[in-house]
C-alpha cells in the first residue's frame, strides 16, 4: 500500500516516524527511487545502534535518498520549528507515515504536528489503528479538522474505532484539503526578517466552504536583537488582536490592525518578525472550517 501510495504522490517527499528495523523504511525508500526523485526521513529515538548500519548494507540508490535521526517526533518536529522550517505551500513533505509509540497522546501529538508540515494535497497514514490509541487519535483528529478526508478502498463509511482505509493493511489514509485548514485550534503564519517595523493589514485568501463564522486573529510583531541570547535585552513587541466576520463565500479576508500594530526596535539592525496566529469558531460546530488558500500566500500591507 504505502509503496503504491508513494508512487502516486511522486516525486514523494517522505517522513517516516518509527523506522523500527527498517522493513518498510525501506519500501518507502524503493518508492522514492524508482520514481527518480524525492526524498525520504525516518526517526526513532531507539534506532541510533541499528538503522545507520542497516541503511548502509542497502543498494547507493536507496540509502543516497534515505536520511536517518535517532530522534523521539517531539524532538525532530521542535528541530524544524528552530530551523524556521516552511510550513503550507513550502512545507517539506507531501506523504508522512506515522507509526511511533501507540498511546493516544503520543499519536495524536504526531498528527498535528505531521498536518503542520504537511503541504496542501498530500497524505499522512497512521499504522496500527487496530489498536485503541492510534484510532482514537485518528477520530479526534478528523472531529476538529472537518476539511480532512478519510479514505476507503470501498468508498464506504468506515467505523471511527477501526478506520482502516484498505482491508487487511490496519492503516488509515488520510487526505488534506487543498489549503491550510484554520480550525478553533490556533494556526500560526510566521513572517521573519521583513525589514518593515509596522503591519496595517493581513490579506488572508479563502477557499470557499460556505460555513460563515467569526475568524479570529492575534498578531505579534517582534524584534530580537542578535546578542540577545548574551545581554537578555533588547526584546520589542507588539501584540494586537482583532475578530472578523466571514460568511463562507468571499475569496479574501482582510485583517485590519489599523496604526495599532508598530514597533521601534531595539537598535537599527535587530531583525523585526511578525507572527500570525489565526483561528475560526463557525457559527454551526458541526459545519466546516475556514481553508486558507496558501497558493497565492498571505501578504502584509
Amino acid at each position: 500500500m504505502l509503496y503504491h501510495l508513494a508512487r502516486l504522490l511522486a516525486p514523494a517527499n517522505i517522513l517516516e516516524i518509527g523506522s523500527y528495523f527498517g522493513n518498510t523504511t525501506r519500501v518507502l525508500a524503493q518508492s522514492v527511487a524508482d520514481a527518480g526523485a524525492g526524498s525520504l526521513v525516518t526517526i526513532d529515538p531507539y534506532g541510533g545502534d541499528r538503522l545507520p548500519g542497516i541503511i548502509a548494507g542497502w543498494p547507493h540508490s536507496l540509502a543516497a535518498i534515505t536520511s536517518f535521526h535517532a530522534l523521539n517526533s517531539m524532538s525532530y518536529f521542535a528541530s524544524l520549528e528552530v530551523a524556521r522550517t516552511a510550513t503550507g505551500k513550502h512545507a517539506p513533505f507531501n506523504l508522512i507515515f506515522v507509526d511511533g509509540h501507540h498511546s493516544y497522546e503520543y499519536a495524536m501529538f504526531d498528527l498535528l504536528s505531521s498536518a503542520l508540515y504537511l503541504r496542501p494535497g498530500g497524505v499522512i497514514v497512521v499504522d496500527n489503528v487496530e489498536q485503541a490509541g492510534p484510532s482514537m487519535a485518528v477520530a479526534s483528529f478528523l472531529s476538529r479538522y472537518k476539511g480532512w478526508r478519510l479514505f476507503s478502498q470501498s468508498g464506504e463509511a468506515l467505523d471511527p474505532a477501526f478506520p482502516e482505509s484498505v482491508p487487511g493493511a490496519l492503516g488509515a489514509i488520510l487526505l488534506s484539503p487543498g489549503g491550510v485548514e484554520v480550525s478553533q485550534i490556533p494556526y500560526k503564519f510566521h513572517f521573519y526578517g521583513m525589514g518593515r517595523t509596522a503591519v496595517g493589514a493581513v490579506r488572508v485568501p479563502l477557499l470557499p466552504t460556505g460555513a460563515p463564522g467569526t475568524l479570529s486573529a492575534s498578531a505579534n510583531l517582534y524584534s530580537v536583537p542578535y546578542d540577545m541570547h548574551i545581554t537578555g535585552v533588547g526584546l520589542v513587541t507588539k501584540i494586537v488582536s482583532v475578530t472578523k466576520r466571514v460568511d463562507g463565500h468571499e475569496p479574501m479576508a482582510e485583517i485590519d490592525f489599523g496604526a495599532d500594530l508598530a514597533i521601534q526596535p531595539h537598535t537599527d539592525d535587530a531583525p523585526v518578525s511578525l507572527e500570525l496566529e489565526l483561528q475560526f469558531q463557525p457559527d454551526d460546530e458541526h459545519a466546516s472550517n475556514i481553508i486558507v488558500d496558501v497558493s497565492g500566500g498571505v501578504t502584509l500591507t
